[in-house]
């Protein structure tokens, strides 16, 4: 389950999904769930007062979007506790994926979907969701033929494993298929777990090892898992991790571009 400080980001998403902008004040939530955040709140930030607690939660959430390279999908004014929408369509996004969290059926392929939309707005290249075409493909060799203009030879596709176990496929713009770099993005419907990445990884390295036709053991492919939630260092343990731990936070968009300069 979310911190305190993303049920509070989750929480001023939902409002605004609904409003323009809105005064956040102590009794503005629901009394139950809003006692408890904001007690968790104080905890969290060793705060005796809500409106302080919710001025470095908010001061946090920033910090950790501007880590990935963007910011905050609204503003907040401290001296009137006014909220507004700076991103109307992140809010959105934000709104609907967390009533998917931990939910079964359909929702994780919703999930799946809307984690692919945000993407084509963050990443450039090729991104494919390979499990969109589950509606529409009923046979694997339908199947085998459209991983194969990715690169995919017909070994990484069987009957029992029709997918390939991809979920979504990113392709930087770099390179020609078959020798372009292929990044897999695995869909967790979850809170972060590193035991489920390491369940859902097991079939896309297989066929990125031994599938693909242009980059075999070349040992250049990345393998990403996204999960709804949102990813802290102090969640992440000490060890290092063999793929790249991803959340709603890195699905904002861009603040600016990262270009390096030589001097």
């Amino acid at each position: 389950m979310p911190t305190a400080k993303f049920e509070l980001f989750e929480a001023i998403c939902e409002e605004l999904e609904e409003r323009d902008t809105f005064v956040l004040t102590t009794d503005y939530f629901a009394a139950d769930e809003a006692d408890d955040m904001f007690a968790e709140l104080r905890r969290q930030f060793n705060q005796t007062s809500n409106d302080t607690a919710i001025d470095t939660a908010i001061a946090s959430l920033s910090q950790h979007f501007a880590a990935r390279n963007s910011r905050l999908p609204f503003g907040f004014d401290p001296t009137t506790r006014r909220f507004w929408s700076e991103d109307r369509d992140y809010v959105s996004f934000i709104t609907k994926v967390q009533q998917f969290r931990s939910t079964p059926g359909a929702t994780a392929k919703q999930f799946e979907t809307e984690v692919t939309k945000r993407l084509l707005w963050r990443l450039q290249g090729v991104v494919e969701c390979v499990g969109w075409p589950r509606a529409q493909f009923r046979k694997f060799k339908e199947y085998r033929k459209y991983l194969k203009r990715l690169g995919f030879g017909p070994g990484v596709v069987y009957e029992h494993d029709r997918d390939g176990g991809f979920d979504i496929i990113w392709m930087p713009p770099l390179g020609a298929v078959p020798h372009r770099p292929i990044i897999s993005i695995q869909c967790k419907n979850t809170d972060y777990l590193a035991k489920l990445a390491d369940e859902s990884l097991g079939p896309a390295r297989r066929s990125l090892d031994n599938g693909h036709l242009g980059l075999k053991g070349a040992k250049v492919h990345l393998c990403c898992v996204m999960f709804n939630d949102y990813i802290e260092a102090g969640r992440l343990g000490k060890k290092a991790l063999d793929f790249i731990p991803l959340g709603l936070s890195d699905l904002a968009l861009p603040s600016y571009w990262e270009i390096p300069v030589y001097l």
